[in-house]
């Protein structure tokens, strides 16, 4: 059975359905998380809504979302506008929402100095810990990483000096709920796969995304709130689409096969509590070939 709940400003506001025949009123989501976003967002929009509350600026939610056997939250963060819109007979209150602060000023600073042959690790957890958040990531895929032998010196807000880590290390980072999420493109992810089949919930066929820098896939299961940035997927699918027109002259690193494991680099859980879709899409980049 589909299920979801939404907590407003540390309150219960719609709670999860107790069965099949307890009927939520309607509501339409997409919860997204990407590396060049830097933030988790989430478009909600709530269908003809009456009384309270005033849905306000800043004000913390949470969504969870899934099924009966894996149901789990999937958005944590504020809202940051709230827009009242019209469909025929529908009012719809549409909340747009983010996971980290929207002004720099919101933003914890810090000034701190390192010594001598710092690691890179060492700035990337102290910077999450004074944003609060845990670091979720793989630090072997910074054991190449030479040490900064003249020390380094933190001073400002901390997305910037993750920003400025990043492009010295070559990592992506994005904030989701109460984590900071680390990764480095051309470096795999260890870990226990979680098989995205015919079987397991995958709608549709994969579809190969054409990139220069390795083997993509865009796949579309059914909602599964405890896929996150950091999983690891195997695909099995026998067989995808393809977007063939430059495979006349260069011939495809897939082979014609997208079979094999992933890991996830976009997310987005879509929904609609009347409607069809409860869905999680995902782009995954293919650990073959990554160091």
């Amino acid at each position: 059975m589909r299920k979801f709940e939404i907590t407003y400003d540390g309150k219960p506001y719609i709670k999860a359905p107790r069965d099949k025949f307890d009927r939520q009123m309607r509501v339409t989501f997409t919860a997204s998380a990407c590396y060049s976003e830097h933030t988790a967002l989430l478009d909600l929009a709530i269908y003809n809504v009456t009384g309270t509350p005033a849905f306000k600026h800043g004000a913390p939610i949470i969504l969870s979302a899934g099924y009966t056997d894996e149901y789990s939250e999937i958005f944590s963060g504020t809202v940051t506008t709230v827009l009242k819109e019209r469909n025929g007979a529908d009012v719809i209150t549409r909340l747009l929402c983010r996971a980290g602060p929207v002004r720099g000023e919101d933003r914890p600073k810090v000034a701190k100095s390192f010594g001598r042959n710092t690691q890179c690790a060492d700035l990337i957890n102290y910077l999450a810990g004074q944003w609060g958040k845990r670091v979720v990531w793989q630090t072997a895929q910074f054991s190449d990483a030479q040490p900064l032998i003249r020390g380094y010196v933190l001073n400002g807000d901390v997305c910037d000096m993750l920003d400025n880590l990043a492009q010295q290390f070559a990592f992506k980072w994005v904030a989701d709920d109460d984590a900071v999420y680390i990764d480095r493109p051309d470096y795999k992810l260890e870990g226990t796969p979680r098989e995205v089949s015919m079987l397991t919930g995958l709608i549709g066929l994969p579809e190969a995304t054409a990139d220069n820098t390795g083997v993509f896939a865009d796949i579309t299961m059914k909602l599964s709130p405890r896929i996150r940035l950091s999983s690891v997927i195997e695909l099995k699918s026998q067989y995808a689409s393809f977007n063939t027109g430059n495979m006349y002259f260069v011939e495809p690193q897939h082979k014609g096969n997208l079979n094999g494991r992933y890991k996830v680099v976009e997310l987005r859980h879509e929904g609609d509590s009347w409607g069809d879709k409860w869905q999680t899409r995902i782009k995954g980049q293919n650990l073959e070939g990554l160091k």
